[in-house]
């Protein structure tokens, strides 16, 4: 995914800030894809993050005002998107768990070797399966950690946790990975 650019995302939440609607346009149009990767990811149904996503920016815009560091908007619309996500889990009682849309999410890295990009795409499509198996608390640090490249501090503000809680996730989702990725080759094996 494309690097978010910190400084221009504070400048534009400023100018939000002062009543430029066109601002508030371009910093959707900056987070939209992360916001919506990580909503898809919580909550496992396309209908329902987007209802999250849209969740998130209205709430994002109503309280912006409250944003009182603006280079820190980037963790702050995570914790709304992660909040806005458990809300909207709490109300659905009879979550679809299909992932087929998980899988459609483009890759963003390069490679002009065909057989290079089928590769790398099964590998991906390997890991993000077993992703979606993961516990939702496990599965939104992974998402956090390695999607979002944010420091272990950064998740226990979205996540209201300690960092140590963070810490002991990521471990645990780490293991439970790594054991069921190490499953799956031993399947493809024994097959």
């Amino acid at each position: 995914m494309a690097e978010l650019n910190h400084k221009q995302i504070a400048k534009l939440v400023k100018r939000t800030k002062d009543g430029d609607s066109d601002a508030f346009a371009k910093l959707y149009e900056m987070t939209y894809q992360k916001v919506y990767f990580f909503s898809l990811y919580l909550t496992k149904n396309e209908t329902l993050a987007q209802d999250v996503v849209q969740e998130t920016f209205i709430d994002a815009l109503k309280y912006l005002d409250t944003l009182k560091n603006d280079k820190a908007f980037v963790a702050w619309l995570n914790k709304i998107n992660y909040s806005t996500a458990l809300r909207i889990l709490k109300k659905e009682k009879n979550i679809s768990l299909t992932d087929e849309y998980l899988y459609n999410i483009p890759d963003t890295s390069e490679s002009s070797y065909p057989m290079e990009m089928i590769i790398k795409d099964d590998q991906r499509n390997e890991v993000l399966q077993c992703i979606a198996t993961l516990p939702y608390g496990l599965r939104a640090v992974i998402i956090l950690k390695y999607y979002h490249d944010m420091k272990d501090r950064e998740i226990a503000l979205i996540l209201d946790c300690p960092v140590g809680t963070v810490k002991s996730r990521l471990n645990t989702a780490r293991r439970m990975l790594k054991e069921q990725l190490v499953a799956r080759k031993e399947a493809v094996y024994e097959g």
